[in-house]
């Protein structure tokens, strides 16, 4: 095997890096890719039967990250949960109309994040770190590039903006690789950045191949 001729730091730039930031990517754009069939073919009812399974399990994922050692495993589940929550919510979202991306919504946005900010350091356990921070950034996403191809049509600057995102998140992609490849220390911050380079590499997708978010 591979993994057995390379050094423990090695192996989890690759495990906790690489391949988490590539399965989450993988996970979330296929679930994405399911909302807008499973509501043609069975209809609000069999959607929202959808939805709250998904919730089910995203709860079920952030209790078991309760349940195990501090550390790694804690950190998969919360990533694990905070995904499924942000499939729930962007299966309501295509339920109820455009929640995620309204003007409205960036207020309650921006009431998350602050209060996650503020409870980060003091209170909230790994799992719920990981959590949060993949609901977040998955909302912060979309709402900036909703909003960018929203204004696109009634204001010259919004497509050049579009474009600036997509450089300053390629840039995000490159700094969040040298995280995990030089900086980080252990294994936890590897999986942080590997969230990271998840997030830059969706906006990137998006805004140069058009890829769902």
């Amino acid at each position: 095997m591979v993994l057995n001729r390379i050094s423990e730091k090695q192996r989890s730039i690759i495990i906790d890096g690489f391949l988490v930031a590539a399965a989450l990517y993988l996970f979330l754009m296929m679930m994405q890719l399911f909302i807008i069939p499973i509501q043609v073919q069975f209809g609000r009812s069999g959607l929202l039967i959808f939805s709250l399974g998904i919730l089910t399990a995203s709860i079920i994922f952030l209790d078991r990250s309760f349940h195990v050692g501090y550390g790694v495993e804690q950190a998969r589940y919360g990533l694990a949960g905070g995904a499924l929550g942000w499939i729930f919510i962007s299966s309501i979202d295509a339920l109820v109309g455009l929640f995620t991306t309204s003007a409205q919504s960036f207020l309650w946005l921006l009431f998350l994040g602050l209060f996650s900010a503020v409870l980060w350091r003091r209170i909230l356990p790994l799992g719920v770190k990981f959590y949060l921070g993949t609901i977040v950034l998955c909302w912060l996403g979309r709402f900036i590039i909703s909003a960018e191809s929203q204004y696109s049509h009634i204001w010259d600057m919004a497509d050049n903006l579009r474009m600036m995102t997509g450089w300053i998140a390629a840039v995000g992609v490159v700094l969040s690789l040298g995280w995990i490849l030089v900086k980080a220390k252990n294994r936890i911050q590897r999986i942080f950045g590997a969230m990271f380079l998840w997030f830059n590499l969706v906006i990137v997708c998006n805004v140069f191949f058009n890829m769902p978010i």
